[in-house]
């Protein structure tokens, strides 16, 4: 469904970059887990790309742009990146819900995008002037809209997003047994519906990665274990003679030298690789 739209609608470089910050947002919900959005997301570009006839240098940079939107993205919701957002927020010790996240963060993701996407614009120009994106003459059109009988799954799927992002409307006093939360409720209905109907098979509950439902878990409570132990204050302790007390711009200039020597310059970090560029 995405395919067609990209290969109808975007036409520039900076559209296409809009197409890509426009596709992590849609997808927030739909794929919670962020590095498996990141890589369907940059699977239908680069399928995209290769239906166009983007210059190989051009669509390597656009390529590019897909990684860094993601880093820029997900700091837009809570909920967009369920590993680092979360340890964040679990650190901190501050209850901070997904509605009190997005209104804090909305103008300033919207500002980092926009900056983020000039610079790009300008370090890559040599690149990307003059660059009109065209779909290829020997590319079959790409396949639109939905089968009659892929609408159902599609409907149940659309439903169960929404109620995600509604739970906090209707769902706050909805616990059962004490831990299992109204989003639970809602997925584990959303996923019967599907075996039911024949969508999800034994085939796809072997693509669950344990490995990383444990780190997960780990990674969700971190912040309170080593709060509750100790090792917070001792870690923080360290960098208190070296951060201001109170915040400044000089506070914000350590914490971006930090951030530049903490981050390494691979294609793991993209926003540390502009940087490093810059």
């Amino acid at each position: 469904m995405l395919l067609p739209l990209l290969l109808r609608f975007v036409r520039t470089p900076v559209s296409c970059i809009l197409a890509v910050i426009a596709s992590f947002c849609l997808t927030m919900y739909v794929i919670p887990q962020p590095l498996a959005r990141l890589v369907l997301v940059s699977v239908v570009f680069d399928s995209f790309f290769k239906r166009t006839t983007v210059p190989t240098a051009a669509r390597q940079v656009l390529m590019y742009a897909v990684f860094v939107f993601y880093a820029v993205v997900n700091i837009a919701c809570k909920d967009a990146d369920l590993i680092m957002n979360y340890v964040a927020v679990n650190s901190s010790g501050a209850e901070i819900t997904n509605g009190m996240w997005t209104r804090a963060m909305a103008v300033p993701t919207v500002g980092y995008a926009a900056v983020v996407m000039l610079v790009m614009l300008f370090l890559f120009r040599r690149e990307l002037s003059g660059v009109s994106i065209r779909v290829a003459p020997d590319v079959e059109p790409a396949p639109s809209g939905f089968k009659p009988e892929e609408l159902p799954p599609v409907i149940v799927i659309l439903a169960t997003v929404l109620l995600w992002m509604t739970s906090g409307l209707w769902g706050k006093n909805i616990v059962l047994f004490g831990y299992i939360t109204a989003n639970t409720i809602v997925t584990i209905i959303s996923t019967l519906i599907l075996c039911a109907m024949k969508t999800i098979g034994k085939k796809d509950f072997s693509a669950i990665d344990i490995v990383t439902l444990i780190f997960l878990s780990a990674a969700f409570s971190i912040g309170g274990v080593m709060k509750a132990c100790g090792a917070a204050d001792v870690i923080f302790s360290r960098f208190r003679s070296i951060f201001p007390e109170q915040f400044s711009v000089g506070y914000l200039l350590k914490q971006l030298v930090q951030f530049r020597f903490i981050h390494d310059d691979t294609p793991v970090n993209p926003v540390g690789m502009l940087l490093g560029r810059v």
